[in-house]
C-alpha cells in the first residue's frame, strides 16, 4: 500500500456532519466539536474545543464561589431575595426594602442576637423572643448587606461564612479537573460505536484516553528511541589482539576506573589517530533533542535536532550519516509521520587510552567504547647473518651421484631485530618456518627458546642489538633437485618479515628418498603384459658398449650385471638418472651442488641407458615416456631368439615390424617428437617365453641436451 497522509473530515460551515460511516471521524470548526459515526448510522460527539470550554466554565464557576464568599470578610452580599421557611439569626443590620416594620424588642439568648434594625417589605408573622429567632413566613428582599453568622433552614445550618467556608470554596475551584467532570447526556449521535464505548458518566479524561487509544492504532510505529539496539558502541579497524609490553601507558580517558593494563595483557589497539565508531541505525529524531559525542569525558560535537530530514552532516566528532523520512527506509510507515537517522562518531585522539560515547536527550547514552591508540612504529623485523649447513648428512645414490635423503637435517641460523613497539604478538611463537625447495618446514621458536624475557620490553632491539635465532629442518621425501631453500618469518605485531635461506644455501640440492613410481634405475615400472618373473620391472644393467662412443646396437648376452647406483660400473657412454630425470649428462657435481658428487664433464656426446625386463609370454608391449627435447632412438631385443636383424639382433622402434630390423607396431617412433609419447613394440612372431631367462632388453639413446622425465612399460595399445 502506498504511503499517504491520513486526514479527518472537516467543515467550516456546518455545526454537525449530516452523515458519517461506521468509524469515520469529522471535525466542525463552527461548533468546535469532534464527531464519529457508528454502525447504526448515528453521529456521536467525542471531543473538541467545545469540551475544553465546558471544563474552563466549570473552573470559573467554582472560582466565582470563592470570590463571593471571600468579599467583605464574613459577609454575604445579595441584591436578590432571601427566602427562608426557617430561622434567620442576625448579629448586625438587616435592611429590607418596602414596607417598614420596626422590631423594637431586643432578642437575647445569652447573647445579643439582633443589634440593629430589621426593615422589611414583608409581614413578620411573629417574633419568637424565647428562642432568639426571627421567623419569616414571607420573603425578605435584601438590597444591601446581610451580616450573618449563618443561614439556617428549619434549624439546619446551610452555610457558615467563616475561614472554613473560604477554604472549601477555594478547594472546589482549584480541583475542577477532567477526571472529575463527566460528559453528560448527548444531544446528537451515540456515545457507543464499534470504536469506543462512552456513557454520560464517562469522565472527560477517560473519554479522551479512549479516543487516543483508537488514534494510536491509526499511527504507524515510530523508529527506535536512541540508541535502540545499538547501545554497545565499538571502534572500527581495531587490530590484534596483541600483548602490551612492559611500560607505563598514557591514560587520556578521564574515567574514574583507569583502563591501563599490566604488561603482557592482551589488547586490541587502533594504530591510527583517527577513530570511527560502529553505526547506530534508524533511531528516532525529534525536533529539540540534543545529540552529542563525549570523547574522553568532554563534549566533542553536538547537534540540536530540527524538524524533518534536515540534520545530516558532521558536527565535531558527531556524524549524522543520514536523516530521512522513516517511510523511505522500507519501514511500515507513512510519509511525514516519523524521521530516522543513522549516526556514529569519528575524530582524532592522542596516543594512549581513549574513550567515547554518544548520547541523545530523548534516549539514553551508549556504553563507553574504550581503546588504546598505539602510535609506536618499530618497523618490520630485520634479518642478518643467515646461515644454513647440514648437521647430519644421509645419502642415497643414483647413477653414482649422491642425493640427500629425508634423514638429513640442516641447521639454520639468523640474527633478528625490531621485535616490539608498545605491543608484541599474542603468541610466544614469534618465529615460524615455511618449507621450500628440497626442505621441509623449519622448526618454530618462542621468546623463551631464544632467551627473551616476557612480558617483552618496549621497542625491543629497535634502536640497536638483535636476537640470535637457530632452528632446524629436514630434507623432504621424493626424487629431485632444488636451488631454493626454506624460509623463516618473524612477527612483531606491527608487520611480519621473512628470510629465505636460498642465498645462504648457495647450491643446488639433490634429494632422493623412496622409489614409488619415480624414475628409478633400479626399477622402472613395467606392468599389465606377460607374466612377471621376479619383480618384472625394468632395471638398469651395465652398458654393453663398455664406454665406446655412439654404439646404438652393441653385442649383448643374457644375464648382464645389474647397474650399481652407488659404485657403478659407470662408463663415459652412460646417461644418468639424477634428481628424477634420465638425461645426457655432462655436469660437474663437485661444485655448486649438495651433496658434492662426481665430475661428469667428460662424458660422451651420445649417452645410453640399457634396461632389462624379466617377463614370460610377451610378444608385444608399449613404451611410454615424456620428453621436452626429443630422444636419439630406441632399440629392443630378446637374448637367444632367432632373428632377421642385421644389427646384432637389436630391433629398431623407428622401423615397422613388418620390415627387417623393425619392431614398431601401429606407428613408428619419431625421435624428435616431444611431449607424452606411447609407442608399441612387437618382435614379429618371437616371444619372451623362448628368450634366455625370459629377458627383454630396451636400449635408449640421448644426444646432447636431451632428457626424459617419465618412463614406463605397459601392455600394447594395438
Amino acid at each position: 500500500m502506498a504511503n499517504s497522509t491520513i486526514q479527518i473530515l472537516r467543515s467550516y460551515s456546518n455545526t454537525t456532519p449530516s452523515f458519517l460511516n461506521d468509524g469515520e471521524m469529522a471535525y466542525s470548526f463552527v461548533s468546535n466539536t469532534l464527531f464519529i459515526g457508528d454502525q447504526y448510522g448515528d453521529i456521536i460527539q467525542i471531543g473538541g474545543q467545545s469540551f475544553a470550554n465546558n471544563i474552563n466554565a466549570a473552573y470559573n464557576l467554582a472560582n466565582s464561589a470563592y470570590n463571593l464568599a471571600n468579599t467583605g470578610g464574613n459577609s454575604l452580599q445579595n441584591t436578590a431575595s432571601i427566602v427562608t421557611a426557617g430561622n434567620l439569626t442576625v448579629s448586625g443590620n438587616l435592611n429590607v426594602l418596602g414596607t417598614t416594620t420596626t422590631i423594637n424588642t431586643e432578642i437575647i439568648n445569652q447573647q445579643e442576637i439582633v443589634a440593629g434594625k430589621l426593615t422589611a417589605n414583608a409581614n413578620i408573622a411573629s417574633v419568637n423572643t424565647s428562642t432568639g429567632s426571627i421567623v419569616v413566613v414571607g420573603g425578605v428582599g435584601v438590597s444591601g448587606n446581610v451580616y450573618a453568622n449563618g443561614i439556617y433552614d428549619n434549624g439546619v445550618e446551610l452555610l457558615s461564612f467563616t475561614q472554613a467556608a473560604y477554604n472549601a470554596a477555594n478547594t472546589a475551584a482549584t480541583s475542577a479537573v477532567g477526571n472529575t467532570i463527566i460528559l453528560g447526556s448527548n444531544t446528537a449521535g451515540l456515545l457507543v460505536s464499534n470504536a469506543v464505548t462512552l456513557t454520560p458518566t464517562t469522565t472527560v479524561t477517560n473519554g479522551i484516553a479512549q479516543l487516543n487509544q483508537i488514534l494510536g492504532k491509526l499511527v504507524p510505529a515510530s523508529p527506535a528511541t536512541f540508541p535502540g539496539a545499538y547501545g554497545t558502541l565499538t571502534i572500527n579497524s581495531l587490530v590484534g589482539p596483541y600483548r602490551m609490553t612492559n611500560f607505563t601507558q598514557q591514560d587520556n580517558t578521564g574515567l574514574s576506573t583507569s583502563p591501563v593494563v599490566a604488561g603482557g595483557t592482551s589488547v586490541s589497539p587502533l594504530r591510527t589517530s583517527t577513530y570511527t565508531t560502529s553505526t547506530i541505525y534508524l533511531i528516532n529524531t525529534q525536533a529539540g533533542d540534543v545529540m552529542a559525542v563525549y570523547k574522553n569525558n568532554t563534549s566533542s560535537g553536538s547537534r540540536t535536532m530540527t524538524a524533518g530530514a534536515t540534520n545530516a552532516g558532521s558536527y565535531g566528532d558527531l556524524r549524522i550519516i543520514t536523516n530521512v523520512d522513516y517511510a523511505s527506509t522500507g519501514a511500515i510507515s507513512y510519509t511525514g509521520f516519523w524521521y530516522s537517522a543513522n549516526v556514529n562518531a569519528t575524530g582524532t585522539v592522542a596516543n594512549g587510552w581513549n574513550t567515547v560515547y554518544i548520547t541523545d536527550t530523548s534516549g539514553t547514552k551508549t556504553a563507553n567504547a574504550t581503546w588504546y591508540y598505539d602510535n609506536s612504529a618499530p618497523g618490520s623485523p630485520t634479518f642478518t647473518n643467515a646461515t644454513m649447513v647440514p648437521l647430519s648428512p644421509s645419502l642415497t645414490y643414483s647413477s653414482t651421484v649422491p642425493h640427500y635423503n629425508s634423514s638429513t637435517t640442516f641447521k639454520l641460523g639468523v640474527n633478528v631485530s625490531k621485535l616490539s613497539g608498545d605491543m608484541y604478538p599474542a603468541s610466544d611463537t614469534f618465529f615460524t618456518g615455511t618449507a621450500g625447495g628440497a626442505f621441509s618446514t623449519p622448526s618454530s621458536n618462542t621468546y623463551t627458546g631464544v632467551g627473551i624475557a616476557t612480558p617483552v620490553a618496549r621497542n625491543l632491539y629497535v634502536a640497536s642489538g638483535s636476537a640470535v635465532v637457530n632452528t632446524t629442518c629436514s630434507v623432504i621425501s621424493g626424487f629431485g633437485s632444488s636451488s631454493t631453500g626454506p624460509s623463516v618469518t618473524v612477527d612483531n605485531s606491527y608487520s611480519t618479515a621473512s628470510q629465505a635461506f636460498t642465498t645462504a644455501l648457495a647450491n643446488t640440492v639433490l634429494y632422493k628418498t623412496g622409489t614409488g613410481s619415480a624414475m628409478e634405475e633400479t626399477g622402472f615400472i613395467a606392468s599389465g603384459f606377460g607374466t612377471a618373473v621376479g619383480t618384472g620391472n625394468a632395471v638398469r644393467i651395465v652398458n654393453y658398449d663398455t664406454g665406446s662412443s655412439a654404439i646404438d646396437t652393441p653385442v649383448f648376452t643374457a644375464g648382464q650385471t645389474a647397474f650399481n647406483s652407488q659404485t657403478g660400473t659407470f662408463y663415459a657412454s652412460d646417461a644418468t638418472v639424477v634428481a628424477g630425470v634420465l638425461k645426457n649428462d655432462t655436469t660437474n657435481y663437485s661444485v655448486n651442488y649438495l651433496p658434492p658428487g662426481p665430475n661428469l664433464s667428460t662424458q660422451n656426446a651420445a649417452q645410453y641407458i640399457t634396461l632389462r625386463m624379466t617377463r614370460s609370454s610377451v610378444s608385444k608391449f608399449s613404451i611410454n615416456y615424456t620428453t621436452s627435447t626429443g630422444i636419439g632412438g630406441i632399440w629392443c631385443a630378446m637374448p637367444a631368439q632367432t632373428s632377421y636383424s642385421a644389427a646384432n639382433n637389436w630391433y629398431s622402434m623407428t622401423v615397422d615390424n613388418s620390415l627387417a630390423g623393425g619392431c614398431a607396431l601401429g606407428g613408428n617412433l619419431v625421435p624428435s617428437a616431444t611431449g607424452a609419447k606411447t609407442y608399441n613394440c612387437q618382435f614379429a612372431g618371437l616371444n619372451s617365453s623362448n628368450a634366455t631367462n625370459n629377458e627383454i632388453l630396451v636400449r635408449i639413446r640421448l644426444n646432447a641436451g636431451q632428457s626424459i622425465t617419465a618412463l614406463s612399460f605397459a601392455a600394447s595399445t594395438v
